[in-house]
């Protein structure tokens, strides 16, 4: 009888750090001891002469005409056609019947996403929020989603899946909040978040932009980014449009980094009462 290689699937498929298993056997009608290789394909070299060398065997003994291989801890790179031939002494040899091929596809699940935002959130503006991942095989599809306290999910063409954009038009100060983005393909996912703040325009012309670096900070020595407010409190009330957003700093005192007190660029007086809010920000704060 001719000697001839069979293989149980032509394309195997496995995760990045699981086992794999190249099903492929053989008839003859030889008793003799088989020469066996295992080749792949795009390194042209047997894969016991490869960085595979250690992770790599045969599944059962070959007497059993079974020649599974095994790769363990299987990688990205480990993908590729691998090709089995097999020959035997006093057999008849096929050089078509006598190979076979199988494919390995090594999946990656999506690496952690970095979230971005492209644009100045500020009342009536438009801006984009972006979702990249690094990693993954097949290529991650995205998917944004506002969470609590006001869940929604978004639709195409605000969301572009593919490309892991959502682009919101027209922002009003209730679109704040906190924004995920899910990576996922076929073998996992993985996720990042990102905090809309959207500004008044009022807040925006007092010199509170966003997007710039700012270099003034607090007495503790902490960076305050030009899109935070700092609001001194009088009578235990912030008061002004602003006033919502200057809960983050308090009291605090804002320096420069050459000592200077932070500016007043805005000073307002609430309803007659004699008491007065006043709105500070970083001189050159841009949008």
């Amino acid at each position: 009888a001719v000697l001839e290689v069979h293989v149980g699937t032509g394309s195997v498929y496995s995760v990045e750090g699981e086992g794999a298993v190249l099903p492929a056997w053989y008839t003859s009608s030889s008793q003799k001891k088989p020469y066996i290789s295992w080749i792949l394909k795009k390194a042209d070299v047997k894969v016991e002469e490869t960085e595979l060398k250690p992770r790599v065997g045969f599944l059962h003994p070959v007497l059993t005409h079974n020649i599974s291989l095994f790769i363990n801890a299987t990688r990205e790179q480990d993908s590729g056609q691998y090709i089995c031939s097999v020959n035997v002494v006093d057999d008849i040899i096929s050089p078509i019947r006598s190979m076979a091929i199988i494919n390995l596809t090594v999946l990656v699940p999506p690496a952690p996403p970095a979230c971005r935002l492209k644009g100045s959130p500020t009342v009536g503006a438009n801006v984009t929020l972006s979702c990249a991942s690094q990693r993954g095989k097949p290529s991650p599809l995205y998917k944004w989603q506002r969470q609590e306290p006001t869940k929604q999910v978004f639709f195409p063409p605000a969301q572009d899946r593919a490309r892991g954009t959502l682009k919101l038009t027209n922002l009003s100060l209730d679109m704040s909040g906190l924004y995920e983005c899910e990576a996922e393909n076929r073998v996992g996912s993985a996720k990042c978040s990102i905090i809309l703040e959207v500004q008044s325009s009022e807040c925006v012309s007092a010199g509170l932009g966003t997007g710039a670096r700012s270099p003034w900070r607090d007495r503790r020595g902490a960076n305050i980014s030009p899109t935070r407010l700092s609001c001194s409190q009088r009578g235990g009330h912030h008061r002004g449009r602003c006033a919502g957003l200057c809960g983050r700093f308090g009291h605090r005192r804002l320096l420069h980094p050459t000592g200077a007190r932070l500016p007043e660029e805005e000073t307002r007086r609430a309803g007659g009462s004699g008491q007065r809010d006043q709105v500070r920000a970083a001189p050159g704060a841009q949008r």
